[in-house]
């Protein structure tokens, strides 16, 4: 049953629908999915202020593209996975105050957490954390010393996190093995994800960057990556290529993250990868509200 809870129940909003008549429980769980989608605004929205050191209405703004992004609007039914996109910009925060201010508790606290609600949408956090690291280690150019003193740091610290979830973690490994999941088989390299589109790559490329578009229906059950974040990221991102105040190492890391993550969203065996090593049943490109998040700090 501990098994059960960490992927269903591990939210501690749910705590709270113990006092809730029963035959109010559907509008609870409408309340509580609103208060993770607020927070997955407000962490975001305390990444932005952090990082950019700004304090004004354009971090409303572009934190509510995150919160409202076509991710939320295509998969909000699920709520068990909220929780833990909503933590995900405040786990990326404390990889910023761990790497750069040297403050261990938000990520420790924030990892932990999302580890603990939801460890399958966890697991996409701790793939975004290894690139976030990167991503800073290129950007700040430190000495070879100072980078492997950040690894051991964040290694440690990860740990730490990962053994405080593990109460819900280590039963849910254990009864993973039971289930038929467990027999996936290994694609092959060159295998593309959507079938139909085997013999038209760039028209897949071309649809997959259409949902980019506005008024695109999100994929609630089969479709393509729910990867809308608001038009204006599309628009912006033109500037950011051109702007002087912006390092040409960080333009690059940009569009390398984007390309690995398109990559991850066109070809089966990096999409396998990242999903845990298991192709998803239904409700694809579950990683997609990581590509919103890279192009909203971008525009931003």
């Amino acid at each position: 049953y501990i098994a059960l809870i960490a992927y269903y129940l591990a939210s501690p909003l749910n705590l709270l629908l113990f006092f809730v008549p029963a035959e109010f429980l559907r509008e609870a769980l409408t309340v509580s999915l609103m208060i993770k989608v607020g927070c997955s605004g407000v962490f975001t929205a305390m990444f932005l202020r952090t990082v950019f050191k700004r304090n004004d209405f354009s971090i409303v703004f572009f934190s509510m593209l995150f919160a409202l992004s076509a991710f939320t609007m295509g998969y909000y039914w699920n709520i068990i996975w909220f929780d833990a996109f909503a933590l995900m910009p405040l786990v990326t925060l404390g990889t910023y105050r761990l790497l750069v201010q040297g403050k261990y508790k938000t990520y420790v606290v924030a990892l932990a957490l999302a580890m603990l609600t939801n460890y399958y949408i966890g697991f996409f956090i701790c793939i975004f954390t290894v690139i976030a690291f990167i991503a800073i280690m290129v950007i700040s150019k430190p000495s070879w010393k100072v980078f492997f003193q950040k690894l051991v740091t964040i290694g440690i610290f990860t740990v730490i996190a990962l053994g405080i979830a593990s109460i819900f973690m280590i039963p849910a490994v254990f009864a993973l093995q039971n289930t038929h999941g467990i027999e996936n088989t290994i694609p092959k390299f060159t295998e593309i994800y959507e079938w139909k589109y085997n013999d038209n790559l760039l028209q897949y490329i071309s649809d997959v960057l259409g949902n980019l578009v506005a008024f695109t229906k999100p994929t609630d059950k089969e479709g393509l990556p729910n990867i809308y974040c608001g038009f204006i990221c599309v628009l912006l991102s033109a500037f950011y290529f051109r702007c002087k105040n912006i390092s040409f190492r960080e333009k690059v890391l940009s569009v390398v993250v984007l390309l690995l993550f398109l990559y991850c969203c066109i070809y089966k065996l990096p999409n396998f990868i990242i999903h845990g090593f298991h192709l998803p049943n239904m409700l694809p490109y579950r990683f997609s509200f990581l590509i919103s998040f890279v192009l909203i700090v971008m525009a931003y």
